[in-house]
């Protein structure tokens, strides 16, 4: 028996959007920075603000709490780690943590090398040198400016462990400064950085030296500069590459490629964030490749080749922004979004046999989390409310002040034998 879920299109026209008249306003943290927070050094994130003392309606309690989606162990295993992290002191209990931190991913093998090279810095301890280069050649995750100010903080510490490494230091910002400040057809002092970067074994910026002396046309050249660092830590610099190809491909009307290319270069974003945002890892990229390999092919076909590619979806996470009320069409866009993660579970859970029709019905609360999932004629102990529960606590909506809204939607899945 194969059902498939009705086109999406059409199951929009059920759909409802109404204020929830017994509601109240939320509170939600200021604006969301969780991409940069991820790169920041151990313990200096700000706490959140207090209950009540967001930006939007301060003076208003928050609301009920919506549905939470259950940990992965990934993030159990991040937090975990994060935990001995935070404790340890001592080079044996630094060490110990290394495998497990690259197991984890590359932003994990950034923090450790961070506060092992800190500590040892302050200690004054012999191998403070050693352990500074190690942080320096853990640095990759993120934008390049947060690759920037990682390497300038590692410099710093490695200028200090002593008058041999201060030498170290200086030409590599020579050659830093050379390679953030190329221009085309101005290469006169990439050589030379590259000679430092081989000699200080750092793949990363040897890649980001030979790009820089690439001209925008040489498509070939950069598709073979994505060789040069197959490190973990270079899955960002390796993803903007991507990006570009995806970029150029589309003025060229390759639209199926520059999707894929788009779509690997989530699967490597991915790899360099926390778990807890590797599902909002979507991309400006992929939504531009998506609509042209859409319009190319037909609707949804970007989906299905997305769920080949990253063996599931990826979505942007629209809590990021905020506003005054939340327009229908808004509400209907982000659902139209997330409609997807329902569908294993209507094919799954629904009707064995026949056709079915669900109503369902959910709660957008301030914050842009959901809550007061329902099914009509559901059992709601039943193993598709569930499911669709754990689905619903993934969506993410445009956080607005103003009343509740509640949204009325059927879907439809028809079966037939094959």
């Amino acid at each position: 028996m194969i059902r498939r879920l009705a086109p999406l299109a059409a199951l929009l026209a059920a759909t409802s959007f109404a204020q929830q008249p017994t509601a109240a306003a939320s509170s939600p943290d200021a604006e969301d920075k969780a991409l940069e927070d991820a790169f920041a050094a151990p313990g200096s994130k700000a706490p959140p603000p207090p209950p009540g003392k967001g930006k939007m309606d301060a003076d208003v309690p928050p609301p009920k709490v919506g549905e939470q989606a259950a940990e992965t162990e990934e993030e159990r295993a991040e937090r975990e780690l994060g935990a001995k992290l935070d404790a340890a002191g001592e080079d044996a209990e630094f060490a110990a943590l290394a495998r497990p931190a690259a197991a984890l991913g590359p932003l994990m093998t950034l923090q450790l090398m961070e506060k092992w090279a800190m500590t040892s810095a302050s200690t004054h301890a012999p191998a403070a040198g050693a352990h500074a280069r190690a942080w320096l050649l853990a640095c990759g995750p993120g934008s390049s400016k947060e690759v920037a100010r990682c390497r300038a903080k590692a410099l710093d510490t490695l200028r200090d462990a002593g008058p041999a490494f201060k030498a170290e230091a200086t030409r590599l910002e020579e050659a830093d400064h050379c390679v953030a400040s190329a221009a085309p057809g101005d290469h006169a002092c990439l050589p030379k950085a590259i000679a430092a970067y081989k000699k200080s074994r750092d793949r990363l910026m040897l890649a980001r030296a030979t790009l820089a002396g690439l001209e925008p046309e040489d498509e070939a050249k950069r598709r073979a500069a994505l060789k040069l660092c197959p490190e973990p830590r270079c899955a960002s610099l390796r993803a903007g590459v991507l990006e570009q190809l995806a970029s150029d491909e589309l003025q060229k009307n390759a639209a199926e490629q520059a999707a894929r290319d788009a779509l690997e270069a989530v699967k490597l974003r991915q790899s360099a964030l926390p778990a807890s945002l590797r599902l909002y890892a979507r991309t400006d990229a992929l939504d531009r490749a998506c609509a042209a390999y859409d319009h190319q092919t037909s609707p949804g076909k970007c989906r299905v080749l997305e769920r080949q590619v990253l063996g599931g979806y990826v979505f942007h996470d629209y809590s990021r922004t905020s506003r005054d009320t939340l327009p229908s069409s808004t509400a209907r866009e982000a659902t139209d979004h997330y409609a997807v993660l329902l569908t294993s579970c209507l094919q799954e859970f629904g009707e064995k046999s026949g056709s079915g029709r669900y109503k369902l019905s959910w709660t957008i609360l301030n914050d842009g989390h959901v809550t007061n999932v329902d099914a009509v004629n559901v059992d709601p102990q039943g193993q598709l409310i569930r499911c669709l529960k754990s689905q619903f606590a993934h969506w993410r909506y445009p956080r607005y002040k103003g009343e509740w809204q509640h949204v009325e939607q059927e879907f439809r899945v028809g079966g037939t034998a094959r």
